[in-house]
């Protein structure tokens, strides 16, 4: 299981819209996904098609999940199906989207950590047989869901966004 994640520039970040950012996060994780892609995992042909509702590549057996949240685009990579949820962890009110969410804690990391989870398996599209969960970069909470049961070993690389293009 490897993650790629690349933190956008503070000042592009404070300049964009939210359409502008979103297309940005956007761009940005399927840039990481050819990237990587290429790089590491010399898949030649990229194409991305749409299977079971979730990306995949056309002619590999490599499987992704692509999040974003505030200034981080991540994409976890595995040789099986896998979901990935990142979230910028900022104070709200936990109590009472733990009651409309049904996550029933009203402290930051915990509800951060169950936010996390739901998300992950909802893009694994079924029934993760393993999770991890941990803080990245201090201030967000990353989830991965495996449809495998392994040894969770998780590598995580900071790429640079000049490099993308």
């Amino acid at each position: 299981m490897e993650i790629y994640y690349v933190k956008l520039d503070d000042n592009l970040f404070k300049n964009l819209s939210k359409p502008e950012l979103k297309k940005l996060q956007s761009s940005t994780g399927r840039k990481i996904v050819d990237y990587a892609g290429a790089e590491f995992y010399k898949i030649t042909n990229r194409e991305i098609i749409i299977e079971n509702n979730k990306p995949k590549f056309k002619n590999s057996e490599i499987q992704f999940s692509i999040s974003h949240s505030n200034r981080i685009v991540a994409v976890a990579f595995d040789d099986s199906p896998v979901g990935l949820d990142i979230e910028f962890m900022k104070e709200r009110n936990f109590k009472q989207l733990g009651e409309h969410y049904n996550i029933n804690t009203s402290d930051k990391i915990e509800f951060y950590k169950k936010w996390t989870q739901l998300e992950a398996e909802i893009k694994l599209h079924a029934k993760p047989e393993q999770i991890c969960t941990e803080i990245l970069l201090k201030d967000y909470m990353l989830t991965v869901a495996s449809s495998k049961k392994v040894d969770f070993i998780i590598k995580k690389q900071e790429l640079q966004f000049d490099n993308l293009i």
